[in-house]
C-alpha cells in the first residue's frame, strides 16, 4: 500500500492548525510539507502490513462525549454522541487504507448497488431518487407502498469485530486487510471525557471509531446482508444508507404490506434475526411507519367528492409491532 499524496486532502484545510488529538502533529504540517514526508511516511505505513505491527501509540485514542444538538433530555445516554480523537499518523493511515478499500469494492462489486452513502456517487439524493421510484412503480401497478424507517442504537461503537472480519474474508476481502484490522482494533484504549470530567484509560473490546475514516466502508461490509432478506420479486426491498435502513414493501393494500413488514422484521432469517447476530439493537421508539398511496375513495360527508385513502394511524401500528417485537 502506497501514501498517495490526495489521501492529505482528508484533512481540514478550513482550520489548520488544530490536530486529531492533544500532543500530534497540526494538521497545516501534513499538508503544507506533504511532498517531504510522503517518501518516508508511506515506508511507514508498509511496515505496519510487512511487520504485522501496528504501535500502541496509535491504538490509544481521547474519546469526547458531546451532546446531540435539541435533544429535550440530556439525562438519557441517547442524547449524547462519542467521538473518536486519534493519533493524525494513525488517521492518516486510515484515511489511505479506506481509499484502498473503497476502490476496490467499487471495482469488484462488492457493496450491493442499493446501499448508499461512504460512497463515491452514492449520495442522500440518489437513496431518495431510488425510494421514490419504488413507490411510483407500486403506483403504477395499482398498489400501496409502506416504508419502515429503522433506527440502529449506537451502530458504530456496538460493531461486533469477530463478525465485522468475517463478513470481510466472506466478501473477498484480501487477507492483509482483515489481518491489519485486528492488530487495529484488537490492541485498542481509550478515555472518555465530557464537560470536565475524563475516566481512566480501558481497553476497548468491540466497536468502530466514530469519526474514523475507515469506519463508514467497514460498516457497509457489516450490515450489506440486510439486503438478502427482502425478496425483491415479491415487492420487497431494503436501502441503506451507512447505518439507516429503510424497509419498503409494495402490496393492494396497507393490511397486506404491514403485514409483510412484520414478518420480514421477525421471520426466523428476518432484520431481528440479523441483528441479534451483528450484537446490534434497534431503536423502536424511533421508528417511522411511512404510508403512500394516490388512491382515493368516497368522502362520508359528501359522495360527490373524494377523498385520500382513510388508514389507522402510524402511531398505532409502531405501538402494536413494539409490543409484538419486545
Amino acid at each position: 500500500m502506497s501514501c498517495r499524496v490526495a489521501e492529505l486532502e482528508y484533512w481540514n484545510l478550513g482550520v489548520p492548525f488544530t490536530a486529531t488529538k492533544s500532543g500530534t502533529i497540526p494538521n497545516s504540517i501534513l499538508i503544507h510539507a506533504r511532498e517531504e514526508l510522503v517518501p518516508h511516511l508511506g515506508p511507514l505505513f508498509q511496515a505496519t502490513n510487512i511487520l504485522k505491527y501496528y504501535p500502541q501509540e496509535w491504538a490509544t485514542m481521547e474519546t469526547l462525549v458531546l451532546k446531540k444538538p435539541g435533544k429535550p433530555d440530556y439525562s438519557s445516554p441517547t442524547a449524547w454522541c462519542p467521538i473518536i480523537q486519534s493519533d493524525g499518523m494513525a488517521w492518516l493511515l486510515n484515511s489511505c487504507q479506506m481509499d484502498d478499500m473503497v476502490t476496490m469494492c467499487e471495482k469488484h462489486n462488492i457493496l450491493p448497488a442499493n446501499h448508499f452513502g461512504a460512497r463515491l456517487g452514492c449520495t442522500t439524493t440518489d437513496s431518495i431518487h431510488m425510494l421514490m421510484k419504488t413507490m411510483k412503480d407500486a403506483w403504477h401497478k395499482g398498489q400501496v407502498a409502506s416504508t419502515l424507517f429503522l433506527d440502529v442504537k449506537g451502530a458504530f461503537p456496538s460493531v461486533d469485530i469477530n463478525r465485522l472480519i468475517h463478513n470481510m474474508k466472506k466478501k473477498g476481502i484480501p487477507q492483509e486487510y482483515t489481518e491489519w484490522m485486528e492488530r487495529r482494533l484488537r490492541n485498542q484504549r481509550t478515555t472518555l471525557s465530557f464537560d470536565d470530567y475524563q475516566m481512566a484509560m480501558f481497553i476497548v473490546a468491540n466497536g468502530l471509531d466514530q469519526g474514523d475514516p475507515f469506519s463508514g466502508i467497514c460498516y457497509l461490509i457489516y450490515n450489506a446482508d440486510l439486503m438478502k432478506i427482502p425478496i425483491p420479486r415479491l415487492g420487497e426491498r431494503i436501502l441503506l444508507f451507512v447505518d439507516d435502513a429503510a424497509v419498503i414493501t409494495t402490496r393492494k393494500d396497507f393490511s397486506e404490506t404491514h403485514a409483510k413488514l412484520q414478518d420480514i422484521m421477525n421471520h426466523t432469517e428476518g432484520i431481528f434475526k440479523w441483528a441479534r447476530d451483528h450484537n446490534c439493537e434497534f431503536g423502536i421508539e424511533k421508528f417511522q411507519l411511512l404510508d403512500i398511496t394516490r388512491r382515493l375513495a368516497p368522502n362520508p360527508l359528501n359522495p360527490r367528492k373524494r377523498i385520500p385513502m382513510p388508514r389507522r394511524t402510524n402511531i398505532y401500528h409502531l405501538k402494536t409491532w413494539q409490543d409484538s417485537w419486545a
